[in-house]
Parts: C-alpha cells; sequence; structure tokens
C-alpha cells in the first residue's frame, strides 16, 4: 500500500464494532491520526442500526466514529485473510476487540511475531480463567465493585432499600477505551513492534476504584453504600436541584464558613478541627443543607469561586449544552451530517485543538476499493 492520506499522520487499522474499540479510534481520529474501520459485511458495524429516534442513522454509530474511513470484508470469501495482511501491513498500530478475535485471520495476525503493535480489548483480557467469556459494560461496572456502591451519599439516604444502580449508558466501556488509547500511544512512542497490549474491560474499570481494594487488603474495611458519604457536605439539595459541596482542607472549611456569611454555628468549639468536624458531621450536614436550601445553585456556584471553594453544581443536560464554558472552548461542535432528529452539535477533543472541523462518519465500506485496489492513500 502507499503512503497514508493526510501527510505522515499515524495509520491506525480499527478491527472493533460497537462502543470500545471504536472509541480508542475516534480518540485517535479526532488527534489527526488516519483510522481505517474493518467491517464485516453485510451489514457492518451492529451501531448503525442503534437508531432509536427513527431517523435513519444511527447518532451513536456518527459520533464514534465520525472522520474515519470504512473498509468492508467478507470473512466468508477466500480472499479475506490476503484482504485483512494488506491493511495490517499499511498500519502503524492495530486495535482489536473481542469480536473480531473470533476471526481465525485477525487472530493468527495478533499472536504472530513482528508487525504493528495490537492493542486488544475484551472483556476479561486474553488470558485466565474468564478470557473469552461474553460480557456488556454493565456486567463489567458491576464486576468491577462500581455498582454495590452506588448510590451513596444523599442517594442511599433517601432510598436505603432500593437496589444498587447501574451507570446509564457504555461507562465501562468508554473507561477502558481512554485506557487502551494511553496504552496504544505509549507504545507507538516508544516503539512497541511486534508488541500486544493485552487490555481487560474489567480491570480498566476495577483499576479506577484502586483506593477501595487497597484499603480493604490494608484494614480490613468494606466500603458500601452506606459508607460512601462525605462526613458533610456532597450532594446536597438546594433551591432548584442540587450542589456538590468538598470541604477537604481547613483552609477549605474556612473560606466555606466565609461563602456562607459565617454563621454563629460554624464557631462552635468542636468544629475547629478535622476531626471534631468529622464526629460532628450529622449536626454540620443540617446546617449546610438549611443554608443551601434558600439558594439557587448558579447562586452557590458563584459564592463557590469567589471564596476560593470547590463547589459545583449538578446541571441538566439543556445547562450543559448552554455553560458559557463549554461553548467559548469549542467543546461542541457542529453535526456534520445532521438529518431529521438526530442531534445537531455532538461534543469532540477535552482540549482546544485548532484542527479541521469534524468530518462525518463513513458509509459502510466506502473506502474499500480505494485501499484493496492497492491506492491506501486516496482520499475517497
Amino acid at each position: 500500500m502507499e503512503e497514508q492520506s493526510n501527510g505522515g499522520a499515524v495509520r491506525v487499522l480499527e478491527l472493533a464494532q460497537e462502543v470500545t474499540g471504536p472509541f480508542v479510534g475516534r480518540i485517535f481520529a479526532l488527534s489527526g491520526a488516519d483510522v481505517v474501520k474493518v467491517e464485516s459485511l453485510p451489514d457492518g458495524d451492529p451501531m448503525r442500526a442503534q437508531d432509536p429516534a427513527g431517523s435513519g442513522a444511527s447518532a451513536v454509530y456518527e459520533y464514534l466514529n465520525a472522520g474515519k474511513r470504512s473498509v468492508g470484508i467478507d470473512w466468508a470469501v477466500a480472499d479475506a485473510p490476503t484482504q485483512l495482511e494488506r491493511l495490517w501491513s499499511w498500519a502503524d498500530l492495530v486495535v482489536v476487540d473481542d469480536v473480531f478475535l473470533a476471526h481465525p485471520p485477525v487472530r493468527r495476525l495478533v499472536d504472530s511475531e513482528g508487525g504493528p503493535p495490537v492493542t486488544t480489548v475484551t472483556p476479561f483480557g486474553l488470558e485466565g480463567p474468564y478470557a473469552g467469556r461474553p460480557a456488556t459494560s454493565s456486567t463489567v461496572f458491576a464486576m468491577a465493585g462500581e455498582t454495590i456502591m452506588l448510590p451513596g451519599g444523599l442517594g442511599y439516604e433517601l432510598f436505603p432499600d432500593e437496589p444498587p444502580l447501574l451507570a446509564r449508558g457504555a461507562m465501562a466501556d468508554t473507561d477502558a477505551a481512554s485506557i487502551a488509547a494511553l496504552v496504544s500511544t505509549a507504545a507507538l512512542i516508544h516503539g512497541g513492534e511486534g508488541h500486544v497490549n493485552d487490555v481487560a474491560k474489567w480491570e480498566a474499570e476495577a483499576s479506577l476504584n484502586r483506593w477501595i481494594a487497597s484499603h480493604f487488603d490494608d484494614s480490613g474495611w468494606r466500603e458500601s453504600r452506606a459508607t460512601r458519604a462525605y462526613s458533610y457536605g456532597g450532594l446536597t439539595a438546594c433551591a432548584d436541584g442540587y450542589v456538590m459541596i468538598q470541604i477537604a482542607t481547613e483552609s477549605q472549611w474556612e473560606a466555606f464558613v466565609r461563602m456562607m456569611g459565617e454563621p454563629d454555628w460554624a464557631a462552635h468549639p468542636d468544629y475547629r478541627t478535622q476531626a471534631g468536624r468529622t464526629a460532628a458531621g450529622g449536626e454540620i450536614g443540617e446546617h449546610i443543607r438549611a443554608w443551601a436550601g434558600g439558594l439557587d445553585k448558579a447562586t452557590i456556584f458563584a459564592l463557590g469561586i469567589e471564596h476560593g471553594v470547590p463547589v459545583a453544581p449538578f446541571r441538566e443536560v439543556p445547562e450543559v449544552l448552554a455553560c458559557p464554558q463549554f461553548n467559548e472552548r469549542g467543546f461542541f461542535v457542529d453535526h456534520p451530517s445532521a438529518g431529521p432528529g438526530q442531534p445537531q452539535r455532538l461534543p469532540t477533543l477535552p482540549y482546544v485543538d485548532a484542527g479541521t472541523p469534524l468530518p462525518a462518519a463513513p458509509g459502510l465500506g466506502e473506502h474499500t476499493r480505494a485501499f484493496l485496489d492497492g491506492r491506501g492513500s486516496a482520499a475517497s
């Protein structure tokens, strides 16, 4: 194959579908890489069909695959392995999920020596007693110890007898994808030719709660919904919703007292130390809730900024979209090909980048001919 199409950009071959692998590819595509997405024919990535709005196109597919190129492979045809090898030889990095690992030609190349670095993203990794077991984002999230601790704080106080909560969407998938993207970047920087980076979603999610495991291993302490709360503050109801109040240091407590107008109750001798405030957390929490209940979240947020106190509002989706900080930094961008019933804006990179506008996601197999007839650099 010829040189890549966009001026020496990193060439990423994505052999993945649905969320995790494509999210890795998305991070690279939005960072300027030339990402080629392989889709299994005849239907392609199942995410293309995820269209609850009935608009004829999947907003999630658009979000995950903007800026990529699509090559379709029919694994039933005799030359499928040859097609794959040509794509493999073109790539600087290969990202593979468990679905594509099930194709013998893919697994054979993953296990071979030499070639580009490979990042595999699977539920439980390539080795161990759970290797090869199916899982969803929700089951990974639960098995990593997250679900049993949700909700904590005010949520548990209000609903102590309700079952554990799952995070909406595909949080465990995107958590694992973010870690896989970092691992892949390190492999590119440090020269990982022929190296396989085996990323397990379960381990990636569990690593985000490593302090809980370490605490248990050290002291036998078992965190739970009943204990996962701040001594005072935390999730707090206010006049029009909720705010997060997180007081962690002596100076923050002093600033918070000033923020509240230095009420008499805050001068209690027992509240002069962190240990005393922790012991009296229930009393302090009642005072804080009484104070916050008379103010809206915008006012509390503004007061926090003024006094240097870590507080933040819990925002509804329309408030997030209207946030001047996001909009000033260009975090939300116009959808490149939005149709009726589709969202008009999408979140993009979490850092400022003076790059090109977000391109549309590819059609199924749109770039197959350009790649497999030897014109891998064709900008079709």
